[in-house]
């Protein structure tokens, strides 16, 4: 995707899944998570290698080095132990989090409003290619919905009420549809994905013997047509 972006041609992923699959709101949860238990480490690990965040594993490495380190990034206590531009990444997730703590006791509605409104998880994943952005706000704007909805539902919802329920679908796969991206472009899907659209071109990338682990002759082989342009599988279980 981002490879076609920067030569002007605009593309986005066509994931065709659930909302709580998608990065931007696992970050969301992460997020909130994070708020409601500072110590929560998966989640802080979630929110410090996000596209706002941005820790490369390496530098995960080098932080979770000891096993106080979640202590020590809260409480600004590790001056031994990383770069400039990792104590520059850690300092502005820290400083967010810190404000945005007390969003944790509003009620759902206002502390999801808050969430969505001063952390710009979709503008980490803007810099990736713009589509994957502009995915990312309609996806946030989706969740921020659902926890209206939730809200409307229980007059008494707290955020980690939300959060409980979010994870409760995650484990049971009952995920609603991921909205779906206006687009005049290019879609990329995986090969499974793209089965049954009928669109009138598609171009599967790397489909070469290389890719698909088969350098010699087998009974089956992926081959390209020349005559018909298609990709075709020679000696199907039927001979042909």
């Amino acid at each position: 995707v981002r490879a076609l972006n920067c030569r002007g041609m605009f593309a986005a992923l066509d994931r065709r899944s659930g909302l709580f699959v998608a990065d931007e709101i696992r970050d969301a949860l992460a997020w909130a998570s994070l708020l409601l238990d500072p110590h929560d480490r998966r989640a802080a690990v979630r929110v410090l290698q996000s596209p706002l965040a941005g820790l490369s594993d390496a530098a995960m490495i080098e932080l979770t080095a000891r096993n106080d380190w979640l202590e020590r990034f809260l409480h600004d206590d590790r001056a031994d132990e990383v770069d400039a531009d990792t104590r520059e990444r850690l300092d502005r997730v820290r400083t967010m989090l810190t404000a945005l703590l007390p969003a944790a006791a509003l009620p759902l509605r206002s502390a999801m409003a808050t969430i969505c409104a001063e952390i710009p998880i979709a503008a980490g994943y803007a810099r990736i290619a713009p589509s994957i952005g502009a995915q990312a706000v309609i996806n946030l704007r989706s969740f921020e919905e659902l926890a209206r909805e939730f809200a409307e539902e229980r007059s008494d919802a707290r955020l980690e009420d939300f959060v409980a329920d979010a994870e409760r679908r995650i484990a049971y796969d009952d995920d609603p549809q991921e909205p779906e991206l206006e687009l005049a472009g290019v879609r990329v899907l995986t090969i499974h994905q793209a089965k049954g659209l009928e669109w009138p071109y598609v171009f599967v990338a790397c489909c070469t013997r290389s890719q698909y682990a088969v350098s010699e002759p087998t009974d089956r082989v992926v081959a390209y047509d020349r005559a018909s342009g298609a990709f075709a599988l020679k000696h199907d279980i039927d001979g042909r």
